[in-house]
């Protein structure tokens, strides 16, 4: 939607890709800091996690580094293919190795047992 505009902004001379780049990563700082925090606020206790606030705020924490890492990850696909139907065919097989893989590393003596 927006690259027209930016197409356009850009052969005009009126700023290069970075001050761009830059400046949608900083309009998008509280939506991946906000959306995040308030998901986990409301499902950390109700799961049954530890309420001490050192777990709660780590866990605060790598919510937000997955969520920075997650839309890194759709800006890339988004720029390599440069079409949405294509973007949405190949995000599938890029991402399923990380959630059929993700929990292997996870030391067994770790986990809590129900």
């Amino acid at each position: 939607m927006e690259l027209p505009v930016v197409k356009r902004e850009y052969q005009n001379g009126m700023y290069t890709t970075i001050p761009y780049f830059l400046s949608k990563i900083i309009a998008e700082i509280p939506y991946l800091i906000t959306l995040p925090t308030l998901q986990l606020a409301i499902c950390y206790f109700m799961i049954g996690l530890r309420g001490e606030l050192m777990a709660f705020l780590t866990c605060i924490i790598c919510c937000i580094c997955i969520a920075w890492s997650s839309t890194g990850l759709g800006w890339f696909i988004a720029a390599t293919t440069g079409d949405l139907r294509i973007a949405s065919a190949v995000s599938a097989p890029i991402i399923m190795p990380f959630f059929l893989l993700g929990p292997l590393p996870k030391r067994q003596h770790h986990a809590r047992v129900f």
